[in-house]
Parts: C-alpha cells; sequence; structure tokens
C-alpha cells in the first residue's frame, strides 16, 4: 500500500507532528510510506499511479482544501484526522467568526470529499456526526493520549482503517479488463444459447487471466450490482476457477450509491407516473403481454436511472427480454414515443450493445450514443 501523510509542517513539541511520526515509523514494512509538508510538492503526488491513500493531519488550512480537492480528483482516496480541531469547544470558542466562513468555505467540502474522517475522542466524533457532512466518520484511540494504546497497535488498526476505505471505493480501482470480464460475463450468463454468445478467444483469456485482487473486487461490484448468480453460472459453465473470496466479510463502509434489486417487470410503474400509466393502457390490450411487459421494463428502468439506482442487473434483465422476447417492434417505437421515452430508449440500445452485446437485429430502436448516455454508463460513471 502506498501512503501518504500530509501535515503543513513538522514542528517540535507538536503532538500532531508526534503522531504522524509514531504512526509512519510503525506501519507495516510491506507499505510504501511517505511524509510530505508544504515544502514538498505534495500537489504532484495526487494521482491514483503514486499514491493509494492520503492522510491528511490538518483541516483549517485553504491549502490543505487545495490538496484534498487535487487528490479526489487523480482518484487518491483521502483519509481526514482533524485531531480535535472540528471538537465543538474548538470550533465555538477559537476564532468562531472565522471558522464559520472557513466551514462554509471549504471545511464542508473537505469532509464531504473524504473517504474517511478519522478522530481520536468521542467529543470530536459527536460534533462531525451532529454537523451531517459524513457518515463515514471512525474512532481510533491514539497512542499519543493514551498510553494504554501501544504505537504498533495503532499503526496495525490504522491500516485496516485504510483497507476498509480501498475496499469500499474498489469500484474506482478497477482496470479496464476487469470491467471488461464483468460485461463479458453477464452476457455469457444471460445467453439461452451458449454456442450464440459474442465472446472472442480474446475475452475468455481476459477472465481466465484475472487475478485473486481483481477477482476481489469483480465479486464486490457482483454483490452491490445483484449480479452474483449471474457471475456464478457464467464462471461454472465456462469452467473458470473463481478464488474462494467471503465478500460478505469484507469491512466497507455503507455505498453512497444504492442499487435496488428488485425486477424491472411489474404490474405496476415504480413511479406510479399517471401520464404513462395511462398511455400504457390505451395503447396496449390483453393480447399484447409481452409488448406492455417491455414498455413497463422501460418506463421503470428509466426511471431508476434518473434516480442513479439503476444496477447491471437491470441492463441484464432488460438484455434478456430484448434478446428474446416476442413482441412488435414497431409499436414498441410508436408507444415509446408517446411515453417520451424515445430518446432514452435509443440511448439505452446505445449502452445494451455496448456493455453486453446486444446487436441491432434485436433492438427495436436505432442506438444513439450522445451525451445523455451520462445516466446509463454505470460502467464509467458510478459513486462509491
Amino acid at each position: 500500500m502506498r501512503i501518504v501523510h500530509y501535515i503543513p509542517d513538522i514542528l517540535k513539541s507538536d503532538i500532531v507532528a508526534d503522531y504522524v511520526n509514531m504512526l509512519s515509523k510503525h506501519h507495516s514494512e510491506n507499505d510504501k510510506v511517505r511524509l510530505v509538508t508544504d515544502k514538498d510538492k505534495v500537489e504532484t503526488l495526487m494521482t491514483i499511479k503514486d499514491t493509494d491513500i492520503l492522510h491528511v493531519h490538518t483541516c483549517w488550512s485553504r491549502k490543505t482544501a487545495y490538496v484534498v480537492e487535487k487528490a479526489v480528483k487523480g482518484n487518491v482516496a483521502v483519509v481526514l484526522s482533524p485531531h480535535g480541531s472540528l471538537d465543538s469547544y474548538v470550533v465555538d470558542n477559537e476564532q468562531p467568526k472565522m471558522k464559520k466562513m472557513q466551514l462554509l468555505a471549504y471545511q464542508k467540502g473537505m469532509l464531504k470529499n473524504a473517504d474517511a474522517v478519522v478522530v481520536t475522542n468521542t467529543s470530536e466524533f459527536s460534533h462531525i456526526e451532529k454537523m451531517g457532512w459524513t457518515t463515514r466518520l471512525q474512532l481510533e484511540p491514539s497512542a499519543v493520549f493514551d498510553s494504554s494504546v501501544a504505537p504498533s497497535d495503532m499503526a496495525a488498526s490504522m491500516l485496516r482503517l485504510y483497507t476498509k476505505v480501498l475496499d469500499t471505493r474498489y469500484f474506482l480501482r478497477m482496470s479496464l479488463g476487469e470491467k471488461e470480464a464483468i460485461c463479458s460475463m453477464v452476457h455469457y450468463g444471460m445467453s439461452r444459447d451458449i454456442g450464440c454468445t459474442m465472446l472472442s478467444d480474446e475475452d475468455v483469456k481476459n477472465v481466465r487471466m484475472l487475478n485473486p485482487e481483481q477477482w476481489k473486487r469483480i465479486l464486490l461490484y457482483s454483490d452491490d450490482e445483484h449480479i452474483s448468480n449471474i457471475i456464478d453460472y457464467s464462471t461454472r459453465v465456462m469452467q473458470i476457477p473463481v478464488p474462494a473470496i467471503d465478500t460478505h466479510s469484507i469491512d466497507r463502509f455503507p455505498v453512497t450509491a444504492h442499487k435496488i434489486q428488485k425486477s424491472l417487470s411489474s404490474d405496476v410503474l415504480f413511479e406510479g407516473n399517471g401520464f404513462r400509466t395511462r398511455i400504457l393502457s390505451e395503447e396496449t390490450d390483453a393480447k399484447d403481454v409481452e409488448l406492455r411487459n417491455v414498455l413497463t421494463m422501460l418506463c421503470n428502468i428509466s426511471y431508476l436511472a434518473g434516480r442513479r439506482e439503476m444496477g447491471m442487473n437491470h441492463l441484464a434483465e432488460m438484455y434478456e427480454t430484448l434478446r428474446y422476447g416476442d413482441f412488435d417492434e414497431k409499436r414498441f417505437g410508436e408507444i415509446a414515443r408517446k411515453l417520451r421515452l424515445m430518446k432514452f430508449s435509443r440511448r439505452l440500445m446505445s449502452v445494451l450493445n455496448k456493455y453486453l452485446r446486444l446487436t441491432e437485429g434485436f433492438m427495436p430502436v436505432a442506438p444513439l450514443n450522445d451525451n445523455g448516455n451520462a445516466n446509463l454508463m454505470i460502467m464509467e460513471n458510478r459513486a462509491v
């Protein structure tokens, strides 16, 4: 693990500096640890190529906010330790007017951007929790303040926190090859005729070449996107060995973008849209069971995409229905237009082609690839 500890300056008889030095000295030999200050060009280290974890040990300076912003843009995980600076007494009594302006100007953004906020006392924990700017808050005793805590135990506990942070934001560490492997396995798993899949020898080789760490991320993704059953089926049929990883035992912070599991196929629309319910009733009848079902699924996936709750499970379900369903494609297009979902339908076709290899022969409307696809591009745009 590549860890950068950032503190504005190293001063003698400074408690925060003592804490940082103690933590740095007791990290594992396998970890690459750097201690940087404002004298160093810390912003040049803020890329995922150079750093896994940026641990910030200050919170009130403007420079710190800039460093955190650079880290977020560089895809680097940020752990923030205010070291008592966000205790209610400090905020309310030490230059309170200035601190209030700083809180609004950049402090709130720093807390929201941090992957974890670490505090050493319950008073500060309660104050930050009360502000409601982050839910990723953790209490970690300090060996500097508590002699009963061994420095080595403090460092080991912090390393577990770093691992928790990285496991929470696993998706941002996924390579293109891992994402392609997921799409290949979902495509394979949703294909009823295995002999007619669109996988090349290179696609299969890509899946077979995955290492245990990559499988860990893929299995975590499968849990979050509710496609574990599809991945399990694909790997069994393709006879690909998967490491025995208990993803449920992996400690993670709660995800910020929760994907719902329920099926798109439903008797009613998720959003309860009266306009679209009326259009479906007017344009379909008892004989149009499959057509009504696929149009209902279209309305529901549009609703979920708008709320950023659409998962890979929903794309897989939509793929299967379009690929193997028997409905009037011309009427699908006509009714989709009346539902005001024609552009969305076309964008959905484009994404299904990109991720799950749905070919134009099975698309009821022509695909459209434009800037409006953002909410559907879940392999590129996904909150953690």
